[in-house]
């Protein structure tokens, strides 16, 4: 039982109001308009004094799957880090009440009545903020998000001017945190806020402009999350074309094919042949890309073997892998495998496979000229070489360079051409890359940028194992 003379100060009234809401159904103790507004009021305000800057500890070790803890562990919680315990007492307490606001609200008592006033947002709520730049306190960071969450896509909704600044803070945070998350664990803390906020459609545009969608798509090609799936499928909405082209950026598109590679719980492949379908029927300029980039996935095999060895219970997913199915097969029949890697290359995501060996160059050597003649495929190599430098996309580096290299060696003239672009400058910066798998592919470029014929009599009496797919 939490004593609250320390470290908060109460009066009594409302210490009556906390008990009152500890003892009733929540939705006893907010049927008036004043208790709701007081009882809001007086958690914001605790808020305020438990996070205040002589109140710095926090329960920093716990982690989002321990909670809520059994009794044993929450007392000795409670002797530890009292402010600790309160504050997520407090961050459960708020939930609560803003949810049930949003979930079941009267005509008096609602979100915009409670924590709105003339368009503007209370000014009590600016705990919610600190509580999100509290390192290591996970589990408050995520309702802290989450309650903002709530409360900015109302005041978006009732077309409040004022939010903008508001959505523009908490974005900027839940960005940061999608661009340094390393784990599933910490990915967590923000996908809550983010499902809240995929109806609000400025919530939408600020999250893309922040570069959040490509952020989502690398979890998603990293991780294989569901919950980075669902986000995907939030975010990707037809008013918002950037978005699309953001999420295919990313390497969504390699990443969903992959899943139905692994045909993991129905509930993923669900999401993912659902979010591929959304992909291949969009009437914009770029669809075409978006289907040569699932063919060059394979993801027309991984859909046929679906559909072979899986019953569906779900008429929705059916329909999505039916007709899937067939616009893809009906794309590729008009696709050639130079489209298909004009397609990759267009999308800037590259992964090993047919595309990427010695008997595809040999075979669309020519092609490497350009419809134009002026070997705009090489120079987009080059372009994705250059956006990768200094990036930990150590597969799309080598990629690069392997690609690179087959056009110096099968093209003739290709090293005069190479050479001209500027390409040997920034290979021979790649020697010395931390990865040796990218170091080995460097070096192979190089070497058949300097050595050029005495490079193809090498590859062939060593069966050029490594130009195969690594």
């Amino acid at each position: 039982m939490i004593e609250w003379n320390d470290p908060v100060s109460l009066s009594s009234p409302e210490l009556r109001l906390l008990q009152s809401a500890e003892e009733n159904p929540l939705e006893y103790t907010i049927a008036e308009f004043d208790d709701a507004y007081q009882y809001a009021r007086l958690l914001l305000k605790l808020l305020d004094q438990v996070t205040g800057p002589t109140q710095l500890r926090s329960l920093s070790e716990v982690k989002l799957d321990e909670v809520p803890f059994n009794e044993e562990k929450a007392n000795d919680y409670l002797k530890r880090d009292k402010s600790g315990v309160i504050l997520h007492y407090l961050m459960t307490k708020l939930y609560e009440l803003i949810h049930l606001l949003s979930q079941e609200p009267t005509k008096r008592t609602q979100i915009k009545t409670i924590f709105f006033s003339n368009q503007q947002l209370t000014e009590d709520w600016r705990p919610l903020l600190r509580i999100l730049y509290r390192e290591g306190d996970a589990f408050a960071q995520r309702n802290a998000a989450l309650c903002l969450a709530y409360l900015l896509r109302t005041g978006c909704e009732h077309g409040y001017p004022s939010m903008e600044d508001s959505l523009q803070s908490l974005i900027t945070w839940i960005t940061s945190r999608l661009q340094s998350s390393h784990s599933s664990d910490s990915l967590s803390v923000v996908t809550p806020a983010l499902s809240v906020l995929s109806g609000c459609r400025l919530a939408r545009t600020i999250l893309d402009e922040a570069g959040g969608i490509g952020y989502l798509s690398r979890h998603l090609r990293l991780f294989m999350l569901p919950k980075a799936i669902q986000q995907q499928k939030k975010y990707k909405t037809p008013s918002i074309q950037q978005v699309y082209e953001s999420f295919v950026r990313g390497g969504a598109i390699q990443a969903l094919s992959q899943l139905l590679s692994l045909a993991p719980r129905e509930k993923v492949v669900r999401l993912a042949l659902a979010t591929l379908r959304n992909l291949a029927v969009l009437e914009s300029n770029q669809t075409q890309v978006y289907l040569g980039e699932m063919i060059a996935a394979d993801a027309p095999k991984y859909v046929a073997q679906l559909q072979e060895r899986t019953k569906w219970n779900d008429p929705d997913c059916l329909e999505d892998l039916t007709q899937l199915h067939q616009i893809l097969q009906r794309h590729a029949r008009d696709l050639t495998r130079w489209n298909v890697y004009q397609a990759e290359l267009d999308s800037g995501q590259l992964a090993w496979g047919m595309l990427h060996t010695e008997d595809f160059f040999r075979e669309h050597i020519k092609q490497m000229e350009g419809p134009k003649g002026d070997f705009e495929p090489v120079k987009k190599l080059l372009s994705l070489l250059m956006q990768n430098l200094h990036t930990d996309d150590d597969e799309a580096l080598a990629i690069c360079l392997f690609d690179i290299g087959e056009f110096i060696w099968q093209y003739p003239n290709g090293r005069a051409i190479a050479k001209r672009l500027g390409i040997r400058e920034i290979v021979l910066q790649l020697l010395e890359h931390p990865s040796s798998k990218v170091q080995a592919h460097a070096l192979q470029c190089v070497s058949k940028l300097l050595i050029q014929h005495n490079w193809r009599a090498a590859a062939v009496g060593n069966n050029s194992s490594s130009t195969k797919n690594p």
